[in-house]
Formats: C-alpha cells, structure tokens, sequence
C-alpha cells in the first residue's frame, strides 16, 4: 500500500491522472477527499481552489479543464463540483476556445445537462458571443469574448455578479442559495471548458470533508509538501503567495478504505480584482498642487450597469431610471468634479450625494 508524499515534490499542483493512478492501487470504494476554506466575509486569505468534478456525463475531465466525449452536437455533455462555492467566493474559467458553444455556471444541485436547470450561467455560443442566462431566461446580451479572457461569476454577498476579466457585465436580482456548486454543460462536439477554479476569503482555517463516511480516519496536512498537522481541520499562520496546501485521508471503512488525496488549495494575498481599494489626494487649504483622481465605482452599488474605468454604460432596464452606480472617492472642499458628455440623444442624470 502506498503511503507516501513524494507526488509533492517540484510541483505546482496534483496530476489528476497521477492521483487516480495511485487511488487504483491503494484504496476501494469511491470516496473523493476535498478541502475547502472556512469562509469568513474579511478573510486574510485568498483562494485559488482546484475543482474536483463529479456526475461527468460524456466528457473526460483532465485536471482542471472539462473536454466533451459524447458523439455529436447536442446538449449530452456536462459535469458539476464536488467542492462547493460559498458566501463572497466566485468560480472562474479561462477561455481557450471561441467556435464551440458552451454553459458554464452555479446551481444549488446538479440536475442532468439540460441547459435550462443551471440557475446563474455564462451561455457561450460559436460566434465568439455571450449571453447571461438564469434557469433558461434570457437576462442580457453582454458582448464577445476572446481567448485568454477570464469569465467569472461572483457570489458578492448574496449578490451574483458576472464578470469578463475585472469588468462586471450582469447583475443578478435573483437571491442565490447560500451554497452553490459549478454546473457546466457542453453541446459541440470536442467542446473544452478549461482552467476552472474557485476563490474564496478564507479566515487562514480549513477543513477537509469526504463523500462518504469513513469511519475511523486521519487526516494528514501539507503546505508545499511539507508535513504541518494533522486533523479534520488546519489553521495556516504562516504562509507566502503561491504556496500549496493539500491533505491525506487514510481509512478502514467500507467506502474509503485505504488513502486520498485532497485537491489542492493556492493560498495568496486578496489580488483578485473584484476586491476593492483606492487613493485619494489629501486635501490642504491653500495648496500648491491638484491631484487628478480617477474615479473608483463601488462594485456593490453598480446596478444594471457595466463600469469599465471612467465609463459607465446601462447594460438592462430598459429605458426607467433603474441602473446607477456611486463612487467610493469623495468631493472635498475646493474639490470639483468633472465628465465628458459623449452623447446627446439620453437621458442621464450625474451629480453629488451625501451617502
């Protein structure tokens, strides 16, 4: 029986076909390990999580990219996580393809490869397109998309966001659950999702969970192949940008006899620019130089708009006053601000507030 580590060695993360080649050799039963964050809503950590995929439907998964298998162009092809996104954590994919057509999204369960049951989803069509669908519905037409382009969907505090690379594109008025899972569905023939992870704020604190029950078990952690405790849970005082932590489960029962190992969790600084901070000048009476600002929109007040820079554009709502937005630098005494009127044919309304 295996019982080693050194598939941590000179790594940056775990080889699926090298995890599973071990798992054949060492263990019965189809437990799956997974670690996760434990989520606070100002965490010190951020999260790069590595998905590990179940109820694959005609497709293969290899690492972290989904490929469909399934013979033809037909919506007969899908997959969901086991690993679940929770409160202010988001799920990514990175765009590889352009000319297939694609769901990528979160839904409270998984329920088959109909399209129509992925409650909040990026539809990616073969024109190099995308729309924004919740459970079948149609909400926006939000552009095209490129390879190399990052497409996130954000669960911003009980609020689904979705994003193309740092730009918000749709905004959900549809109340989440409070746990949802990666739910993806592919319809052309050799279609890829590739490069999907989760992200999450986590309070430096972990806990691993299995499938199945697994009796009486250890648990074994590591932070970059280096053994750092034991338990179902770990807390992380100490740690650098880029550094891997994962976990090994070993067990006598039935349905997870024998070791697992965990899929692996990036730790690093909150980068990730949905995570919001500005400058601002320091105002003086009678100072000798002005400080140009650019304007720096709080994420949390964008409705039914798209902010990009300086810019505001009304991405929904027809034509009501429904969409706005508001700044987090303010106007102080002899400070003015200013905006550059680029059409004459709508309605708008720019101005200062208070709150």
């Amino acid at each position: 029986m295996y019982t080693g580590v050194e598939h941590f060695v000179d790594m940056n993360r775990i080889s699926v076909i090298v995890l599973l080649s071990l798992i054949a050799v060492s263990t019965y039963g189809q437990c799956t390990l997974t670690i996760s964050p434990n989520i606070v809503a100002n965490g010190c950590i951020n999260t790069n999580e590595e998905i590990y995929f179940s109820n694959i439907t005609g497709a293969s998964v290899n690492e972290s990219t989904v490929t469909k298998t399934a013979q033809g162009n037909g919506w007969n092809s899908g997959a969901s996580s086991i690993n679940p996104i929770k409160i202010n954590g988001l799920a990514q994919t990175i765009i590889n393809q352009t000319n297939t057509e694609r769901f990528f999204g979160l839904s409270q369960s998984d329920n088959g490869t109909n399209t129509n049951t992925i409650q909040f989803a990026f539809h990616l069509h073969t024109n190099g397109t995308i729309q924004i669908k919740e459970s079948g519905n149609l909400r926006s037409n939000v552009g095209v998309y490129a390879n190399g382009d990052t497409l996130k969907i954000w669960n911003d505090n009980g609020t689904i966001r979705y994003l193309k690379n740092s730009t918000i594109l749709y905004t959900s008025v549809i109340i989440p659950a409070p746990q949802l899972v990666v739910d993806i569905s592919l319809r052309s023939s050799g279609s890829q999702l590739a490069n999907m992870s989760l992200s999450h704020q986590s309070a430096a604190s972990f806990t691993a969970t299995p499938t199945d029950n697994p009796g009486w078990v250890s648990y074994s952690w590591y932070l970059n192949g280096a053994a750092i405790g034991t338990g179902v849970t770990i807390g992380i005082l100490n740690y650098s940008n880029g550094d891997i932590l994962s976990c090994t489960m070993g067990s006598i029962s039935a349905a997870c006899f024998g070791f697992r190992y965990s899929n692996v969790i990036i730790l690093s600084g909150k980068v990730d620019p949905a995570y919001e901070f500005y400058i601002a000048g320091t105002v003086e009476p009678g100072g000798n130089d002005m400080a140009i600002e650019d304007v720096v929109w709080k994420n949390s007040s964008l409705t039914n708009i798209n902010a990009s820079n300086n810019s505001l554009a009304k991405n929904q709502g027809g034509n009501t006053w429904n969409a706005g937005a508001s700044s987090y630098n303010v106007v102080k005494n002899n400070g003015y601000f200013q905006f550059t009127a680029s059409e004459t044919n709508r309605r708008r309304a720019i101005g200062l507030s208070s709150t």
